[in-house]
């Protein structure tokens, strides 16, 4: 096996990456013959990050183990607050760790290092946490569902009621700040308590102003003054919710100022009032609004989860009308509802059962799954069918069958399209496309005011490129009806497609025309 890199701490050292230290054997740095081995344990591999003000953070190895490890910087050396405070963080992540508490990175150690030149380091080192942070989860992912959201907002409220039981408060929640592992546990990092109180310090000393310190969107006022409560964790909770279910940073969201409210609730799609409700209460402007403790969120969350099955309050964001009694559910067929032809009067109709004219649609390979709930209408030239009595695949079944085909998931997107779900049409768009601004210059917005004066969308065909591993290509014939003039578009598009595992389903990740 390859030696593993060694990296020399000592800050006055020409070449703290000279290639001769990786070797195991080597005691002492080449260069400026500080101690490589730290403690009697670790050798630092590399420097991760040096831009965080107060500390220096690498990757150090106990045997083949990785680790963490922070490094206060020296010109804090003659500051004894701010060496108690560093030192403090570790003790805070060993007390927790020592509670049984699984959701930080356990804290191992905290010692002093002594350079060549008799420079005292002052270091601490943690369990290294292997996986993606939620920020980068939802820029490959999407924004979360409600079964999602709720699993995590449960974890992290977990976490937080041990914290703040310990008389301790987090003070820099937000997605960057919340690992995943990689078996799906949530992972508080970039710990609470020492870490902000130390950026607090600096900044005080340094003259500056406190606000200076927050993480913007995400810091509640109080906190920008100094006054952290264990309820400005509940607001950057918050906070960071709205970014998970609407995709955007904070910032990026509508703000009245006069009401000092965000607009995001909006921005959401399939979400119950509930739970809307709840991150709501938890970013309350002022603290005493907000929950009052863990606890009380636990049982709010428990009363949603609960509740979760009443599907007809759930909300479908105020831009689309909101369906009764059901959810979208892509691994779920639901039979071809109707197809309309230009230059028709729309008028209501009782249901019909047109059992040929469905077999005659199954055969002409023109599927639409329109996941609308009012009644069936029809046309002198319309084909319609009632879908009650239709099966259902019951979704504990799901998680065992393969994922859609890519020529069904394009019907399916269509469909979707068909029944005026955009939102959920929108969420089989892959995360760059969805960003793509030749495409969406204005984002969501500029796709719903393209789809609203679509009339219907009819699949003529599709062909199967290929499908290799993740990744599959398809070209498909499409007919639009325009609303209005009734006007006629067919093209043949080109999609690529790339499997998202997680809701097992083909995400679309690029549009051609042919």
């Amino acid at each position: 096996m390859a030696a593993q890199n060694c990296y020399c701490i000592n800050p006055h050292c020409q070449r703290p990456d000279y290639p001769q230290n990786n070797d195991p054997k080597t005691q002492f740095c080449l260069d400026c013959g500080s101690p490589l081995l730290l403690n009697n344990r670790y050798r630092v591999s590399r420097l991760l990050n040096s831009d965080s003000g107060f500390g220096l953070v690498y990757e150090a190895f106990e045997g083949f183990s990785s680790k963490i490890l922070k490094v206060l910087k020296p010109e804090w050396n003659d500051q004894p607050k701010a060496i108690s405070l560093f030192h403090q963080e570790y003790q805070v992540l060993a007390q927790l760790s020592n509670q049984g508490l699984t959701g930080i990175p356990a804290g191992e150690s905290f010692f002093e290092y002594l350079s060549r030149d008799n420079l005292k380091l002052y270091c601490l080192v943690m369990a290294k946490v292997e996986g993606v942070d939620l920020a980068q989860w939802v820029n490959i992912h999407g924004t979360v569902n409600q079964t999602q959201a709720v699993k995590w907002l449960t974890a992290i409220v977990e976490i937080l009621e041990k914290v703040h039981s310990l008389n301790y408060f987090h003070r820099d929640i937000k997605p960057a700040n919340i690992m995943m592992r990689n078996n799906g546990e949530l992972v508080l990092i970039d710990f609470g308590t020492a870490r902000e109180e130390n950026q607090t310090y600096l900044h005080k000393v340094q003259g500056n102003q406190v606000t200076r310190i927050v993480s913007a969107g995400y810091t509640p006022n109080e906190q920008q003054y100094g006054q952290a409560t264990p309820q400005s964790d509940f607001f950057a909770l918050g906070r960071t919710f709205v970014h998970l279910l609407t995709g955007h940073h904070p910032l990026e969201l509508p703000y009245d100022s006069v009401n000092d409210r965000l607009g995001w609730r909006e921005q959401t799609e399939g979400i119950a009032p509930a739970l809307l409700d709840l991150i709501d209460h938890l970013m309350a402007p002022s603290p005493r609004d907000r929950p009052r403790n863990a606890s009380a969120i636990k049982q709010q969350l428990i009363q949603i989860t609960q509740g979760k099955n009443t599907l007809s309050n759930l909300n479908h964001g105020a831009n689309h009308q909101q369906t009764i009694n059901h959810t979208i559910n892509l691994s779920k067929t639901e039979q071809p509802s109707e197809i309309q032809l230009p230059h028709q009067h729309q008028t209501q109709t009782p249901v019909l059962m047109v059992v040929s004219a469905l077999l005659l649609m199954f055969s002409s390979g023109i599927v639409f799954f329109l996941a609308t709930h009012q009644a069936p209408r029809t046309e002198n030239n319309s084909i319609t069918t009632d879908n009650s009595n239709t099966p259902q695949i019951p979704e504990a079944t799901v998680s065992a069958i393969a994922p859609p085909s890519p020529e069904q998931s394009i019907k399916t997107y269509y469909s979707l399209i068909n029944g005026q779900n955009y939102g959920d049409a929108w969420q089989n768009l892959s995360l760059s496309l969805r960003n793509d601004r030749e495409f969406h210059p204005k984002g969501y917005a500029s796709y719903t005011e393209w789809w609203t004066q679509i009339q219907t969308v009819e699949v003529l065909g599709t062909s199967l490129n290929y499908e290799q591993g993740n990744e599959s290509q398809i070209d498909c014939e499409v007919r639009y009806v325009v609303k209005g003039s009734g006007r006629i578009i067919q093209q043949t598009l080109r999609f690529d497609f790339i499997l998202d595992p997680e809701p097992n389903v083909w995400l679309i990740t690029k549009v051609s025309r042919l």
